[in-house]
């Protein structure tokens, strides 16, 4: 799988940055009944950063992502299932080894109104980044994802997200930074092939 998506600016010194991104996984899926699975996940990707002029956001940001994720899931009502989702991942920054970390989340959650009128799925759960250089602050606190739709008649749907998600900053010492955003988007389609839609959001990163 290969991507390159244009981030939001990471430090003093850019203003837009180019991500390119391999990533590689594989896993297997085990069904106990119709109510319960196990699913496993190996996966390895590999980040690069470009903002055009200068070497600082790949020095603090290019690295290599190894993750082990185990998922259980069980099905309460035909609607509803609980899940819950363990990962450990590992991030090795070759040209800046004090960044390097372990992260260890949980992140316990359900779904529920599978193809009704409402649905969604929410995922609360903790989340660790075990710092290698002694001298690095750790990071540990609540991390979450939730997203919500109603199908307003045949045409119309709307969306609500938001989460509090961690993600790696390139500012001198400080290592992580917090994501937490909300947004909302409505749909509507006048016929089967034309349709329209608007959204906005709100956010904060520290």
């Amino acid at each position: 799988d290969l991507t390159q998506v244009e981030n939001r600016p990471t430090s003093e010194f850019n203003t837009r940055v180019k991500q390119n991104m391999s990533l590689f996984g594989f896993g297997f899926i085990v069904e106990l009944g119709w109510r319960t699975y196990v699913e496993f996940e190996r996966a390895a990707a590999e980040l690069t950063y470009d903002d055009g002029r200068t070497d600082v956001t790949g020095n603090r940001l290019d690295r290599l992502e190894q993750s082990k994720v185990l998922r259980l899931g069980y099905r309460v009502t035909g609607l509803t299932s609980l899940t819950l989702d363990v990962t450990n991942t590992d991030y090795t920054v070759e040209v800046a080894p004090d960044r390097e970390s372990t992260e260890r989340s949980i992140l316990p959650g359900f779904l529920f109104g599978e193809g009704s009128r409402l649905g969604g799925w929410v995922k609360v759960g903790y989340s660790n980044f075990d710092m290698k250089d002694p001298e690095r602050q750790d990071y540990s606190g609540p991390i979450g994802e939730a997203r919500l739709y109603y199908r307003m008649g045949s045409g119309t749907t709307f969306r609500l997200e938001g989460g509090r998600i961690v993600s790696f900053a390139v500012f001198g010492d400080n290592t992580f930074y917090l994501d937490r955003f909300g947004k909302l988007r409505a749909t509507h389609y006048v016929n089967s092939v034309i349709g329209f839609f608007a959204g906005g959001g709100l956010g904060t990163l520290s």
